[in-house]
């Protein structure tokens, strides 16, 4: 048995980390209608995702009352990994789209309402957010054929808020 455990194992290669670049992460932002509600929410938080750099949990348990747009610094408030809060900055861009949305769909709930929630007004979870951002990632590969096939909501996170996605 010691023979055995002896035995090293290989060292397997690492595994290339994808991203998506700017055109492709403009292109599935900006996907979703935002003309109706559900494409406006779904606008919403994939802004978030990219320009905040949350991970999809912090995006579920973001609520009305922590989006800060006080002055000209607007930011959200972010709870994480280990009970942990953390204030993120986010763009006048997205800030607009988030106010906008707020005014339009959230303007009578109350501070600890779920900033994005699913149909049934419920706070959305991580399945609910995987969901929207493969379906707008098939409408964009649709649109141009080199969008990557496998997508995951973590490529959004690469260097957040680096470029200026354009919001259209």
């Amino acid at each position: 048995m010691q023979e055995i455990t002896a035995i090293k194992a290989k060292k397997s290669t690492a595994k290339e980390i994808e991203f998506l670049t700017v055109k492709h992460t403009s292109l599935l932002i900006n996907s979703p209608d935002v003309n109706t509600s559900a494409g406006l929410r779904h606008r919403v938080a994939l802004t978030l995702l990219y320009d905040s750099g949350c991970r999809v949990q912090e995006l579920c348990d973001l609520t009305v009352g922590d989006v800060l747009s006080i002055g000209s610094n607007p930011t959200i408030r972010l709870h994480g990994k280990g009970d942990k809060y953390r204030i993120v900055p986010i763009s006048e861009s997205a800030a607009s789209l988030v106010n906008g949305y707020i005014s339009r769909q959230l303007s009578g709930a109350l501070k600890d309402h779920p900033l994005i929630s699913n149909r049934y007004h419920n706070k959305m979870n991580r399945d609910g957010i995987s969901y929207i951002l493969k379906k707008y990632a098939a409408k964009a590969r649709k649109t141009d054929s080199t969008f990557p096939e496998h997508i995951h909501c973590h490529m959004l996170r690469q260097l957040p808020g680096l470029y200026d996605v354009p919001l259209l």
